[in-house]
């Protein structure tokens, strides 16, 4: 599995609000433990819950937000809007997330998933959550006989090295379409081509 070479950990501010019913339900909660501690640890799950709803699995206007990846640093009192009539309480937030992104020319190892005329579509594993990324290798980005050759003789399973070219995402989309194409010292990996190949040369007349 490749490394998070794609992720990076961004600190960002904001104002998380709950509503009258969302607070009135957290002081009942809180009425059943004790101590101020058990409290806080109430509200500020409840916060955390809201930003992981707001933002995670989706893209901001920097990358992809990793699913739980979300961390809580600090949290202001509550205060009452001066323009609410409800009752609701906002509160002054801090949080870091793990933003996935592609790097234009970062060289990645990718797992081939289909393969036509056109060309191949892949997939670049992370090590926590499914990777945000529809890795695109046209066939018509190769341009020299050694990429040619991998091009032809790899197959969907295969891992290959790519080269990031190019990469499109709005807000709010679940996924990164990346551009890629395959790297000049890129080699086949597969573990069932290897033993073929050894079977071949351990192989004994009779």
């Amino acid at each position: 599995m490749a490394n998070d070479k794609l992720c990076i950990t961004i600190e960002r501010s904001d104002q998380v609000g709950l509503s009258s019913t969302e607070y009135y339900e957290m002081i009942q909660s809180a009425k059943n433990q004790s101590g101020i501690e058990n409290n806080t640890s109430i509200l500020y799950g409840k916060i955390l819950d809201l930003l992981k709803k707001k933002h995670e699995k989706q893209c901001n206007r920097e990358g992809y937000v990793l699913e739980n990846s979300t961390k809580l640093l600090s949290c202001s009192y509550g205060h009452f809007p001066d323009e609410s009539l409800v009752g609701d309480i906002n509160y002054y937030v801090s949080y870091k997330q793990i933003i996935c992104r592609p790097i234009v020319d970062a060289t990645i190892d990718v797992e081939i998933k289909n393969k036509n005329m056109i060309g191949m579509i892949a997939d670049y594993k992370l090590e926590r959550g499914d990777s945000p990324f529809l890795i695109l290798i046209p066939q018509s980005l190769i341009t020299d006989n050694p990429t040619q050759k991998i091009y032809n003789d790899c197959n969907s399973g295969d891992m290959i090295k790519v080269k990031i070219i190019s990469s499109r995402f709005r807000t709010g989309q679940e996924q990164i379409t990346v551009i890629a194409k395959l790297s000049p010292d890129s080699s086949i990996d597969n573990e069932e081509n290897e033993d073929d190949e050894s079977s071949v040369y351990n192989k004994t007349d009779d």
